[in-house]
């Protein structure tokens, strides 16, 4: 698969290496904060601390991304950045064919863990879209892995790895791809009525 020296999408969000949110952690910060809104002001400290972790949020998902990567990592990133920008290339002129207009979605890419507008990702979820935020999250070690299962290392001959190589590429691009496709679903309300049906056959059944 031929994906170097292409376009790469600007709709990237790289948290890799900055130390992102922890799930279920405490910031002493956003705690000292809470305390003294509460002391001084009167003001609910639970909601001030929430507040907090919601600016910590922000300024961590508008951070560039860090200076503190691999050449791997690097790789990663301008490869799944290139294949968002075909799947930006691709549903941009169908939804101008159906009279609509093609709003990408954010690729964020992390490590280990990361906060969504669904929850916590975790690398052990896999990649996955989430509808709040319109945002697809992709641990890169995921890559990895499944380049590792499919058998893909150093040991093979040049052509075997090169052949090797390409189907990785391919199975990489799809996922991607996949993950776009939630998208779109949710951009066609197809999510909501597959919902509704499902909800549907369980009151039937029920």
């Amino acid at each position: 698969m031929r994906w170097r020296d292409r376009r790469v999408s600007t709709n990237v969000e790289d948290r890799r290496g900055g130390g992102g949110v922890r799930a279920g952690g405490i910031s002493i910060i956003g705690l000292v904060v809470a305390f003294v809104a509460w002391k001084f002001f009167g003001v609910d400290p639970q909601q001030a601390y929430q507040a907090t972790q919601q600016v910590t949020a922000s300024q961590q998902s508008n951070a560039t991304a860090p200076e503190s990567l691999t050449a791997e990592q690097k790789e990663a990133s301008d490869f799944v950045g290139t294949v968002l920008a075909d799947t930006e290339d691709t549903w941009t002129p169908i939804f101008k064919q159906l009279g609509k207009t093609y709003t990408p979605p954010t690729l964020v890419l992390f490590s280990g863990i990361a906060q969504s507008g669904c929850g916590t990702a975790q690398s052990a979820m896999g990649p996955f879209y989430c509808p709040a935020d319109q945002k697809v999250y992709i641990d890169t070690e995921f890559f990895k892995d499944m380049r590792e299962q499919m058998g893909i290392s150093g040991e093979q001959n040049q052509t075997e790895l090169s052949r090797q190589d390409q189907a990785g590429d391919f199975a990489q691009a799809y996922v991607v791809a996949h993950e776009v496709g939630h998208h779109v679903q949710t951009l066609l309300g197809i999510s909501s009525q597959v919902q509704q049906a499902r909800a549907q056959v369980s009151q039937r059944e029920g």
